[in-house]
């Protein structure tokens, strides 16, 4: 779902694994990682390139009341027979080639 927009040729992952770090919980990065694609947003070369790209922030936690999985359709993901898909919490966009994070 999108993979062609915020998944496509990722060069780069970043991800914090140190859990009670003292920082305030609700800026904390905790169950968050981070993707950077090398790719300018032109939807797998069907489209022409719109530069709408850029470093991508997704949230892994799994409390079905922030909604971060869906399904293929964007409805919530609860089922082990279809595919979920992370939705990402923030994009820095109109930031393509992005090779490093």
């Amino acid at each position: 779902r999108g993979y062609y927009h915020y998944m496509v040729n990722v060069t780069a992952l970043s991800f914090n694994m140190v859990a009670n770090s003292g920082r305030d919980a609700a800026k904390d990065s905790f169950e968050y990682f981070a993707v950077c694609n090398d790719n300018n947003n032109d939807y797998m070369k069907a489209k022409e390139a719109n530069f709408f790209m850029g470093p991508t922030l997704y949230d892994t936690d799994p409390d079905p009341a922030k909604s971060n999985l869906v399904n293929r359709l964007g409805e919530p993901c609860n089922s082990a027979a279809e595919p979920c898909f992370f939705l990402h919490a923030d994009m820095l966009h109109e930031s393509p080639s992005c090779i490093g994070i």
